[in-house]
């Protein structure tokens, strides 16, 4: 048996760095052969901000217009919307501090090559993203072995290794790893598992060490990603259980709580030095609500379902069983802390992440959740053993297809509907494959998917016989329409109306979604100065609302402040029957 371990532990390892370091070599190769130039855009962007910022101009002091010019080079096709404008007219990073602490020592061992070699000392050009990826892989395959190493304070070699494989092939952890490795959730399970293995080893002589290196893991993912200080209560009830005296485990966790704060530190000072205040909440236009969490959406959409794209996870029903029986204080800190977690990123109001194969945030919690699903293997015998082991196996290599279908790209990262779902499913090859069913993205979608879906399409039509003059420079308000009719729907808006205007002027009609009378989402037609009078429509896809208090504002701006008239105002609603 130890022969056949000796073989098999060696083997699983060799296959798991293969699987992942594949994709990275890939994207370095691209890198030097000047085929990929952007490595981390839009929310990773964010996150990355803070080190060619401090490096490029010695200040955190961000001006967008130089911003533009140094970031948009490399990655042309996004957008610079990490920013908020603080009421001291400074624009502040939304973005948390703590990932660009976890990438500093790579970014300075890029910007000493970039000096010596003779590269853009930028944070953008070649150096700087070959060394990104590499310390992005070096830190995945580092939180794995941590990982493992935590496994096997509980359980054997042979179950610690087939959690790990089941871990990186049976869920989403896989893809978010080779795919979304300039996000916080791969950097966030090391850092939870490093902060677990340290607070549950037992080793009285090193007990003050341990706490200190786990309360600093800790600590760092609370910087990167404020949600993680829910695990906080895994160590409350844990330190409890080792000190039971009410006074030593005031001390322990005063100790715990203090060094864990330092990496809080940077943050606060960025946000006063910066944005003037101690402390700024969350400046993203998307809110937390947690009198509203999507439960049903978030665990089991067919956009984004957690437990439908990794379905490992409903094994934690007898996980959590078994783990109460045998570990009662891990339990309790489990249960709480994972509850909460769920609770809090399900309230987030885009609850699907934007772009991610199944509900990317609970990569951050897989060190305790993997670890929970491992009790109910440990402690089943007989009949309830293997059909856990069945069960484990069967939904590996059904995650292992949907991946391959997403790296293909019939299994999109954003716009999944159950009737994609069911047209792709188990098929990894296609005839004449095309996505009419996933939720649409253009107005000429709409019809296409109607077509597939043998449905028709509904319109309804809102008019108003107002006129709407202006002699003067403003913004006229056009309609103001409540969304709750049209919540969780494929709906195309349709504008369309005549303006009667000076020739050579020009007019800006624009439709905004908005949130407490914050835009989140807009369209903009320019009527164009050759005609004096003219029709015109305006066409979109409506975004999924984020709250049913959202509303529609359209409004035309009279730019040269001429007299202006704007009559046979039209707004249609399209969208299909039984959608």
């Amino acid at each position: 048996m130890k022969q056949r371990l000796k073989f098999w532990k060696p083997v699983v390892w060799i296959a798991l760095v293969a699987a992942l370091s594949f994709p990275f070599a890939k994207k370095i190769s691209e890198v030097v052969k000047k085929d990929r130039t952007c490595i981390c855009a839009d929310d990773g962007y964010g996150y990355y901000h803070y080190l060619p910022q401090l490096f490029g101009t010695g200040s955190l002091r961000t001006n967008i217009d130089d911003l533009e010019k140094r970031y948009i080079p490399y990655c042309n096709e996004s957008k610079l919307y990490q920013f908020h404008l603080a009421e001291n007219g400074e624009w502040v990073n939304i973005y948390q501090i703590g990932l660009s602490l976890v990438q500093a020592p790579s970014f300075l061992i890029a910007h000493g090559f970039a000096f010596l070699f003779g590269y853009l000392a930028d944070g953008f050009s070649a150096p700087y993203q070959i060394s990104y990826l590499l310390n992005a892989l070096f830190l995945i395959l580092l939180g794995l072995r941590v990982f493992y190493l935590l496994l096997r304070l509980y359980f054997p070699h042979v179950l610690s290794m087939g959690l790990l494989f089941a871990l990186v092939f049976g869920s989403n952890f896989y893809i978010t790893a080779t795919h979304q490795y300039d996000l916080p959730h791969v950097y966030l399970f090391g850092l939870t598992a490093t902060f677990l293995y340290f607070l549950l080893r037992e080793t009285d002589s090193h007990r003050k060490r341990d706490i200190i290196i786990s309360a600093l893991a800790l600590g760092l993912a609370v910087a990167i990603r404020p949600t993680s200080i829910v695990l906080g209560l895994i160590p409350a009830i844990h330190i409890y259980k080792v000190y039971p005296n009410l006074k030593t485990w005031l001390k322990v966790m005063l100790l715990f709580l203090l060094v864990g704060f330092l990496f809080q530190v940077p943050q606060l000072l960025y946000w006063k030095v910066i944005g003037g205040h101690w402390f700024m909440p969350n400046m993203h236009i998307e809110e937390i609500d947690l009198g509203r969490p999507n439960f049903s959406n978030f665990l089991f959409s067919f956009r984004k379902g957690w437990l439908i794209y990794s379905p490992i996870f409903f094994l934690l029903l007898i996980g959590f069983w078994k783990c109460y029986k045998h570990q009662r204080a891990l339990f309790w800190g489990g249960i709480l802390s994972s509850s909460l977690f769920i609770w809090i990123v399900c309230s987030w109001e885009t609850w699907w992440y934007a772009a991610s194969f199944g509900a990317r945030p609970m990569v951050d919690l897989y060190p305790i959740l993997i670890l929970i699903l491992g009790f109910g293997l440990h402690h089943s015998r007989h009949t309830l053993l293997y059909s856990q082991v069945g069960y484990v196996s069967l939904c590996t290599v059904f995650s292992i297809l949907q991946s391959i279908q997403f790296n293909r790209g019939t299994l999109p990262s954003d716009r999944m509907t159950m009737a994609h779902y069911g047209y792709i499913f188990g098929k990894l090859n296609i005839e004449d494959y095309n996505d009419a069913r996933l939720l649409i993205d253009t107005p000429e979608d709409l019809q296409e998917k109607a077509k597939v879906l043998n449905s028709e399409i509904i319109t309804e039509t809102l008019n108003t016989k107002r006129r709407f003059t202006s002699n003067k420079t403003e913004y006229i308000l056009l309609a103001d329409i409540p969304m709750h009719k049209w919540m969780n729907k494929d709906i195309v808006v349709e504008v369309s109306f005549k303006s009667n205007k000076p020739e050579g002027s020009y007019l800006d009609v624009r439709a905004e979604l908005q949130r407490n009378n914050v835009s989140y989402s807009w369209f903009t037609h320019l009527v164009p100065a050759e005609a004096s009078a003219t029709d015109s429509s305006l066409r979109f896809v409506l975004p999924t609302p984020f709250h049913e208090s959202d509303v529609l504002k359209v409004v035309a701006y009279n730019r040269d402040g001429q007299n202006l008239e704007i009559k046979d105002l039209s707004i249609r609603f399209l969208s299909i029957n039984g959608d």
